[in-house]
């Protein structure tokens, strides 16, 4: 089902034990949305981690690897960032194909794996996010 902003900031306001997946040699979209999201669902009260990715390099690192789960973390609510299709994602998230409960995704040719999907301007208004949070940390 295709979403829009406010029916996927209703769906992530609903949930709780959130866990993001970003996808196969992490670049700054994936990782700079799903730390962004991560950062502002903790900031209200949200119970969110990034999926530890191993393909991750020091360039982004910082973006993802303090939002990193602990090890009793159980998720209820899966969301992906800037993933087209399961094939991308990392083989950490292999246990999550056909459980993604929202997809966050700017590709044209995304097809539709997950319960829910908002394109384009979500993932645009998460990547403004990051870029704010970069210039008030300097």
């Amino acid at each position: 089902m295709i979403v829009d902003v406010a029916g996927a900031a209703a769906a992530l306001q609903a949930a709780d034990d959130i866990l993001i997946l970003t996808h196969r040699r992490p670049d700054g979209d994936t990782a700079g949305c799903a730390g962004a999201l991560c950062r502002g669902l903790q900031q209200i009260g949200k119970r969110a981690y990034i999926l530890e990715n191993p393909e991750i390099t020091r360039r982004y690192a910082p973006l993802i690897v303090p939002y990193y789960p602990p090890e009793d973390f159980v998720p209820a609510y899966v969301v992906s960032t800037d993933i087209a299709e399961e094939k991308l994602f990392p083989d950490t998230a292999e246990p999550y194909k056909g459980k993604v409960d929202l997809v966050i995704d700017h590709h044209g040719s995304n097809d539709g794996f997950g319960k829910k999907t908002s394109s384009g301007r979500m993932q645009a208004a998460v990547r403004g996010a990051v870029r704010c949070a970069d210039r008030a940390r300097r």
